[in-house]
């Protein structure tokens, strides 16, 4: 998409949290910054759903920190398998903060990442400890949750 189509659906996204935020004052303090209201949309958890399209833009931004709040934002807010490969990316991003998003949001799916524990695994070698960390909680999560079915 292009920029002002994604500006449209920020916009979007910012009435979306303006219209469910039980406190106007602190929204309009939110709304002044992309960010803060990104992670607004977090802290609402599932009550956000509607947010998830744009979510899913904003984490293909070029800016890292925009990918970063808006994984974990989607992390919150209840990730589906069909962003498995979103989540993939992000385990190979360049910045540790994207890629300890992306074994969270794998951890959060549980059994049903199942399929993405070699990567998960090969993530146990990343350079960054709080990575390394963040896939060995995934692959935990998904180990525990396949064994109860």
């Amino acid at each position: 998409r292009d920029r002002f189509s994604l500006f449209a659906s920020q916009r979007t996204a910012l009435r979306f949290l303006r219209s469910h935020l039980p406190d106007p004052e602190d929204c309009r303090r939110k709304s002044r910054s992309q960010h803060g209201a990104v992670v607004a949309l977090g802290k609402m958890g599932s009550a956000a759903q509607g947010a998830l399209p744009v979510l899913k833009l904003l984490a293909r931004e070029d800016s890292w920190s925009e990918r970063m709040v808006a994984l974990r934002s989607i992390v919150q807010i209840g990730p589906e398998v069909r962003d498995i490969p979103m989540f993939l990316r992000a385990l190979k991003d360049e910045y540790r903060f994207c890629r300890v998003q992306g074994a969270r949001g794998l951890g959060r799916l549980g059994r049903l990442a199942s399929e993405t524990i070699p990567q998960l695994k090969r993530a146990h070698s990343d350079n960054d400890e709080s990575v390394r960390r963040a896939a060995n909680e995934a692959l935990s999560k998904i180990e525990i949750d396949a064994g109860r079915q």
